[in-house]
Order: structure tokens, then sequence, then C-alpha cells
């Protein structure tokens, strides 16, 4: 199982940017995205914000939570960038 991991996570390293602009990519759990992010990826660190940015993005619209005025503030934000 430990090697099929480090297999993953190499083959993630040199196609992040590929795994970014799927769907997908936007319905991992935040420890599998800080897992990604903390590796050493074959791309621009604007790339992995943008991606960071979309994931939260994502996030925040599906969050089953009850909005407040500082969350649809944040929305508000986050959705005109």
């Amino acid at each position: 199982m430990v090697i099929v991991y480090f297999f993953v996570i190499a083959f993630t390293e040199t196609r992040a940017y590929a795994l970014f602009q799927t769907p997908d990519f936007l319905n991992l759990s935040e420890s599998m995205v800080q897992l990604i992010m903390c590796r050493n990826l074959e791309i621009p660190e604007v790339r992995k914000f943008e991606a960071m940015l979309a994931w939260t993005k994502n996030k925040v619209i599906s969050s089953k939570y009850t909005y407040t005025s500082q969350s649809i503030i944040l929305v508000d934000i986050l959705l005109s960038g």
C-alpha cells in the first residue's frame, strides 16, 4: 500500500497542473489537497494558488453551513476574482 501511495504522489508531482484542471480536484478533501500542495510540484507557485482558490470557492459554494453576512461578503470577493 505504501508503494502505491508514493507512486501516486510522484505521478501527481509531474502532472499537477493537469490534475488541477479536472472537476474531481475540486471535490478532494482538505487533507488530500494539503498533501498535494506541500509536495515539490513542477508548476509555478501562482498555479498552485489558483488551484487552491478554485478549490476554496467550490467548498464555500457547496457548503451546507448557514451563511452569515461575513461569509456572503467572502463569497462575493471569491467569485468576483
